[in-house]
């Protein structure tokens, strides 16, 4: 027979082998919500298809087709939530079903999603990558999470004001392979949680800290034991501490004697 009478396409290819498992993963759901307009048969192949993408970004209030993305995904990898009006119970499903999930962002804005949401995270313990930024989260899901999960290689917990010192202390000890910190504490002093951070976390590389108080002149001098160069991106507050001047900042004079001792001050603001 001529083999120019056969006539392949996309929708002749088999769905769970190929489709879903090799061609899903290198597609985002807006591919597939594209995908699904063009005619009925790729609109069924295209909700199959769903249960392979490894990558979901839902930003700037676009929520895309929320149900299906609820009932269908279960291979995520990564997901990242910044200004969505997603309900808790709504993360709380997607997050129970992606138990694989490498990096979690959920940033400004989704006030919606509180520590509720999250606890399916505590047993998620692949996540190398944790962004929760002014989100309303407490001390009994970060305990959780670092007593489940010691894998993190960022974390970030920018405007998220509900830690004491000591849940942030026992994060840090069950964290030791971080290699970079994104903190605000509010307007209490970080010393404690640094020393922390200092005696655990070999590995680190960059150091954010805003909105605090550092209390301990020699905290940062820690950091030079057993490690390389750390990078330190400090806005602090008023404090008691002579490395602190009136400006409210730290001084050059200090930053000078970290130098020394190869802690690096990059950004000094007041």
């Amino acid at each position: 027979m001529d083999n120019a009478s056969y006539s392949w396409s996309l929708l002749d290819l088999p769905v769970a082998d190929i489709l879903v498992d090799h061609v899903a993963p290198y597609l985002t759901w807006k591919d597939l919500t594209k995908f699904r307009t063009c005619s009925r048969k790729c609109k069924e192949l295209a909700d199959q298809m769903f249960a392979g993408i490894r990558e979901l970004v839902l930003d700037y209030g676009y929520k895309g087709p929320i149900p299906l993305i609820l009932q269908t995904c279960r291979q995520l990898r990564i997901i990242f939530l910044g200004y969505v009006t997603l309900r808790n119970d709504q993360v709380h499903q997607l997050m129970s079903n992606n138990r694989l999930l490498d990096t979690v962002s959920i940033i400004d804005s989704c006030k919606r999603i509180t520590s509720r949401g999250l606890v399916p995270l505590v047993s998620c313990n692949k996540i190398k990558h944790l962004a929760l930024v002014s989100m309303d989260i407490h001390d009994e899901f970060l305990i959780e999470f670092a007593n489940n999960n010691k894998k993190l290689k960022s974390v970030n917990f920018r405007r998220c004001y509900n830690f004491s010192v000591e849940a942030l202390q026992h994060f840090f000890r069950n964290e030791p392979e971080l290699e970079v910190i994104n903190l605000s504490c509010s307007y209490f002093d970080i010393s404690p949680i640094l020393t922390t951070i200092s005696q655990t976390c070999f590995n680190l590389q960059r150091v954010k800290v805003y909105g605090s108080i550092i209390r301990d002149r020699n905290v940062l001098k820690n950091f030079t034991k057993n490690r390389r160069r750390v990078e330190f991106y400090i806005k602090c507050y008023d404090s008691d501490s002579e490395m602190l001047e009136k400006e409210r900042g730290i001084s050059l004079s200090y930053a000078r004697n970290l130098w020394e001792f190869n802690v690096q001050i990059s950004s000094i603001r007041i």
